[in-house]
């Protein structure tokens, strides 16, 4: 099962302009065990979130979405820190104190932002870098002595270019340093900076200004310049800076690697599940989103619909050859578990754990992978399996208040509910009451207004997502007056634990004429 998952975004955040739209909202994260579920696309996720809610086995622990985990990659998220955050609060933080005259702190906030900056790849606006240099520069002039302002100022100048920025300090004498700075950029001359092939429909940034697909040789100001790209299915903004000498040519290749397409990461965790194994970028998104959150347990959840409900049939070992030698057959080799066992007896046991790692419900199957944060191991989580085959609903128990018209007159009234499920069907019964409009008089010595419902009878129910039809042939008794069947339908919005809500439309045959009603359903599965 191929996974195409959207672009990838964590929709508390939107860290990536290009992918905010149409995702999940994920929840905050406060646990110590977590449950990752993979999909496809927004609208798999949100049937195969429900479905697995539905099941009950994340109650109690947050059920998270892949474009979490990619987003955490792709947004600033690095050796456990939130870089990008880090870069933002330095740069707030030295506007702050400039505006209060402490160099000092001005100059330790910029230097953190800077070194925040190095770490993640991201795009970074213009202004932003312009104003990290000019404040870096402005806090070692006033600090004095050879602090490099010069450098800095000039940097902050070659970011500016032609633009008008807003400086981030009214600074008089840094606005005096800075201008003679820019002058002496200018006398220096441009170099010019050329890119090497630039990979299919990806987007480069040269300090933080987008340029044109057809934009290879750059005419730049002799500085350090911030080349960032990404891809239009890519999760990690590739980053390099390179410094332009003044009437030299500096040249840059954008190689981005095959970890940051979507598309990779996708089948590399759909592998996943298979193999039990992962490369080490996935190793590091896992590891990373455990850091992140603080978790100690992480399990990795897929919804698989089967082409067929046929497909996963049992499987059967031909005889051996006849020209296999006979003392073959019976000998037993370690395959590597360190327990000897002959490879029929291998074999079969591997194709019995391929077909035992998923649990069945309907013509959908949850596999189930638990990822070790402080091992970095994975491995089937065999747990989960049992207590999903204990969880599958196989009883429904519920009620349904509603109308009907019957005998000539309208009744309104309720029935308790009960479904157990027998195979691809349900036998559902029905017991209840029902009150008449006017006192029925179908005896000379007896006259009152309630009748007494019994039905029972088989069932379909299908579960696609949350939006769950049912029909259901039954057949029904109100007593004393009537025996006869009844036909309904219904549709059924299914929430978390089992909860379903829906309306009902009957018909109904009996002997004493036909009638109709609709009522409101709703059960729980058990």
């Amino acid at each position: 099962m191929a996974m195409t998952p959207c672009l990838i975004a964590l929709a508390l955040w939107g860290l990536l302009p290009t992918a905010q739209a149409g995702l999940m909202e994920q929840p905050p994260i406060d646990a110590v065990r977590a449950s990752l579920l993979l999909c496809d696309g927004v609208g798999d996720c949100q049937r195969d979130a429900s479905w697995v809610e539905g099941l009950g086995i994340v109650d109690d622990e947050p059920l998270v979405l892949v474009e979490l985990l990619v987003e955490l990659d792709a947004g600033g998220w690095a050796e456990g820190v939130d870089q990008r955050g880090r870069f933002e609060l330095g740069l707030a933080t030295a506007r702050e104190q400039a505006a209060l005259g402490r160099w000092r702190a001005v100059e330790v906030a910029a230097d953190d932002a800077l070194g925040a900056l190095e770490i993640w790849p991201g795009t970074v606006s213009p202004q932003d870098l312009f104003a990290l240099s000019y404040l870096q520069g402005a806090a070692r002039m006033h600090r004095g002595g050879d602090r490099g302002h010069e450098a800095s100022f000039r940097q902050a100048a070659a970011v500016l270019g032609q633009e008008t920025l807003e400086r981030p300090t009214d600074d008089v004498p840094s606005g005096r340093a800075f201008i003679d700075e820019q002058r002496k950029l200018k006398v220096a001359g441009q170099g010019t900076l050329l890119l090497g092939l630039i990979p299919p429909e990806t987007t480069v940034w040269i300090d933080g200004r987008p340029l044109e697909p057809d934009e290879v040789e750059l005419a730049l100001p002799p500085a350090n310049h911030r080349v960032t790209a990404l891809q239009a299915d890519g999760v990690r903004t590739w980053k390099a800076t390179v410094p332009v000498l003044g009437e030299r040519t500096s040249r840059v290749v954008i190689d981005i690697p095959r970890s940051s397409s979507a598309a990779w990461v996708s089948q590399e965790l759909d592998q996943l599940f298979l193999t039990l194994q992962a490369p080490v970028e996935i190793e590091a998104m896992l590891a990373e989103l455990c850091r992140r959150f603080d978790l100690a347990e992480l399990r990795l959840l897929q919804v698989v619909q089967p082409e067929s409900p046929g497909m996963q049939g049992s499987v059967e070992l031909g005889p051996p050859s006849a020209l296999r030698p006979k003392a073959a057959e019976g000998e037993e080799v370690d395959h590597g578990d360190g327990v000897p066992s002959t490879y029929e007896a291998q074999l079969a046991a591997e194709l019995g754990y391929r077909q035992e790692e998923h649990v069945a419900e309907g013509e959908r199957r949850l596999r189930v992978v638990f990822y070790d944060p402080a091992t970095g191991h994975f491995q089937a989580d065999g747990g989960t399996a049992v207590s999903l085959e204990g969880l599958r609903p196989r009883l429904r128990l519920g009620a349904a208040p509603g109308a009907s018209w019957m005998l000539e007159q309208p009744h309104v009234g309720a029935d308790l509910l009960v479904a157990l499920r027998a195979g691809p069907l349900w036998v559902e019964g029905r017991l209840g009451a029902a009150r008449a409009q006017e006192p029925y008089r179908l005896y000379p010595d007896w006259s009152d207004r309630w009748l007494y419902h019994l039905a029972i009878g088989p069932g379909w129910r299908r579960r696609d997502g949350p939006f769950v039809p049912s029909v259901a042939l039954l057949g029904e008794a109100w007593v004393p007056v009537s025996v006869g069947g009844r036909l309904q339908a219904g549709a059924n919005l299914c929430m978390t634990r089992g909860i379903c809500a829906g309306l009902e439309a009957h018909g109904s045959l009996g002997g004493q004429g036909p009638g109709w009603g609709v009522a409101l359903a709703v059960s729980q599965g058990m």
